[in-house]
């Protein structure tokens, strides 16, 4: 989630993203733009990104984007686990995203 230090700034700037998937999906998208601070959240998106240019990059590194928020994904998952054994639960989280679950 990006800091917003100015949002009539940030609606009038177009969003520049680089497309890690479906380029009409926020979750496949990650965007910045002028007077935010840091990578929009989806939510952000959605509020700020009137116009969208994609930044071309190769699929080397669209794939890394995606691995990077599959790893968010399970620490997500675990810090609001019950589960006290944190790193058993990273691995059994990557378990099931291996075997399909």
């Amino acid at each position: 989630m990006g800091i917003v230090v100015d949002s009539k700034k940030a609606k009038k700037s177009p969003c520049k993203c680089i497309i890690t998937g479906d380029p009409n999906k926020p979750e496949d998208r990650l965007c910045f733009s002028k007077g935010i601070v840091g990578a929009l959240s989806d939510e952000q998106e959605l509020e700020y990104c009137t116009d969208i240019l994609a930044i071309e990059t190769s699929k080397k590194f669209a794939d890394r984007i995606n691995r990077f928020r599959t790893l968010g994904d399970i620490l997500d998952i675990c810090l609001e686990s019950e589960e006290k054994d944190f790193l058993g639960c990273i691995e059994s989280q990557a378990r099931n995203l291996k075997s399909g679950k």
